[in-house]
């Protein structure tokens, strides 16, 4: 498994995710979510934007744009995803190992 290119801030997202998830019901629209976490990262003292525009190219040709749920501290996108629950394959399939 390659390492994390942004490891600490990856488990600091991870930890914040944590904490919206176990403070909140799983049945509200997903904006509310994008909001609970901008809250508890910029809580962690990690910057944020919530619904960036970011630009995609291909070949140096621009070919889209995208509006993303949390781009954090420049770095790492967040993508909030509303479900009942963890499911296992699903964690499975998104966390690394280290935190599994």
């Amino acid at each position: 498994m390659p390492e994390l290119l942004h490891k600490a801030l990856t488990a600091s997202i991870l930890r914040a995710y944590y904490n919206v998830y176990n403070g909140t019901s799983r049945i509200y629209p997903e904006r509310f979510y994008d909001r609970a976490m901008a809250h508890e990262l910029l809580g962690l003292g990690i910057r944020c934007q919530s619904q960036p525009e970011w630009q995609v190219f291909y070949k140096e040709k621009l070919v889209g744009k995208q509006i993303l749920d949390i781009l954090t501290a420049g770095e790492v996108v967040v993508e909030d995803k509303v479900a009942p629950n963890l499911e296992n394959d699903r964690q499975t399939n998104r966390l690394p190992p280290q935190f599994r």
